[in-house]
């Protein structure tokens, strides 16, 4: 840079919050930790519960995706009722077009 001007410090930016007062080291008293674990527990038994109810969820979905039809069908089927119009039309010309 020219003209006598240096790099710039950085700023320090203080955080806007406070450390926990507990950081689960080993200073912690028996009974906060196994306050701490227990919550573990219930935390994981309800994490277990809600897997639990979205593989129900999911093999649902699933089972209703396997049943619904293919492209292929669906392309058999618009291709058989158009021809299947196509022949009313035809009859249709054929009855109304004699007197």
């Amino acid at each position: 840079m020219s003209g006598g001007q240096g790099r710039k410090e950085p700023t320090i930016v203080p955080f806007p919050w406070k450390p926990l007062d507990s950081g689960g080291g080993p200073t912690d008293p028996p009974d906060i930790m196994a306050m701490r674990v227990a919550r573990l527990e219930d935390d994981v038994k309800d994490l277990r519960s809600d897997m639990k109810t979205a593989v129900r969820d999911l093999s649902f979905m699933r089972g209703r995706l396997e049943h619904l039809p293919t492209t292929w069908v669906l392309i058999g089927t618009i291709a058989a009722s158009q021809v299947t119009l196509l022949g009313f039309v035809f009859a249709m010309l054929k009855f109304l077009s004699h007197p």
